[in-house]
């Protein structure tokens, strides 16, 4: 049995373990960075109006936020690569590109309620799952052949 959809889940999931592991990084830097902030309690933050604390706290929930979405991306990368080559597998790579396509979404709803949505954004940050569950699809076809 051929899995039809081996090579786009292969390298799309090596896209996303790249993307994945610099998603920790900046989470990690993003963590550090605030916390220094809010530690250091810049004077520039006070001339602007804003506490040290409150800027270094929103910096570190950022941070958060891409460590999140970076271990989500390292390991639905890490299961495409692993079951590209098994159509059995293909339900749970499908699953894991629809959760990316979910999460995707959501982020653009966020992103409009906070008025900083960007179309091209959205497609862009789009292209990665739908192409993944594409992948899962094409490997699902293969067992029903």
């Amino acid at each position: 049995m051929v899995a039809q959809g081996k090579t786009m889940l292969k390298v799309v999931g090596i896209l996303l373990i790249i993307f994945g592991a610099l998603g920790l990084l900046g989470g990690i830097m993003m963590l550090a960075g605030g916390g220094m902030i809010a530690a250091a309690g810049a004077d520039a933050f006070a001339e602007a109006g804003l506490s040290a604390g409150a800027v270094g706290g929103l910096a570190m929930v950022v941070g958060v936020i891409a460590l999140i979405g970076g271990a989500l991306d390292l390991i639905f990368g890490i299961l495409g690569v692993k079951n590209c080559d098994k159509p059995e597998k293909a339900q749970t790579c499908f699953i894991c590109g629809i959760v990316m396509i979910v999460i995707q979404v959501i982020s653009a709803i966020v992103g409009i309620a906070g008025g900083s949505f960007n179309i091209l954004s959205v497609l862009i940050g789009l292209v990665l799952p739908i192409l993944y569950t594409v992948g899962a699809v094409k490997n699902k076809n293969s067992v029903a052949q």
